[in-house]
């Protein structure tokens, strides 16, 4: 389960972790002009279009007739509900909190697939489970209170100044 060296998932991985910082970034400097609303729009409209061409290639027609309501309706959840309303709430953490410690809380994704997982699909919950959640668990906890400890510190600091 655990071995050593680099594998083509680790670069996968660190080019994920990059571009959601990226998607972060440029997503705070966005809602200095844009709704969170908005800028969900245009992000969804972009990754639609990016992904689409891979879709066509994908899939056929006939496995489009095919489809059951139970997929559709699975569609229509990962649409609205995961992409949608997640993404306008990311943002208004975005817009609470900043990009930096709104990014800290996606490394609780991996976490609530494993929750999901265990209580949705009946898997077994492990020991490295447990450990990667504690591991999450406290560099979430650290990284958000890190943080505001040294925002309280510096707004103190300004108000006894005066200015």
């Amino acid at each position: 389960m655990i071995s050593d060296g680099f594998h083509q998932v680790d670069l996968v991985l660190l080019i994920a972790v990059i571009c959601w910082a990226l998607y972060s970034v440029v997503g705070k400097v966005a809602l200095q002009t844009f709704s969170s609303l908005t800028c969900t729009t245009y992000a969804v409209g972009t990754g639609t279009i990016m992904l689409l061409p891979f879709a066509i290639v994908e899939t056929s027609y006939t496995e489009l007739q095919n489809t059951s309501l139970l997929s559709w309706g699975a569609i229509i959840h990962m649409s609205i509900i995961v992409s949608v309303i997640s993404f306008v709430m990311y943002y208004q953490g975005i817009k609470m909190i900043g990009a930096a410690k709104a990014s800290i809380f996606i490394n609780l994704m991996p976490l609530s697939a494993v929750i999901l997982a265990v209580v949705i699909l009946d898997e077994a919950f492990t020991f490295v489970h447990f450990l990667g959640a504690l591991l999450v668990l406290t560099g979430v906890t650290i990284g958000s209170r890190s943080g505001s400890i040294g925002n309280k510190t510096t707004k103190t600091t300004v108000m006894a100044d005066g200015r």
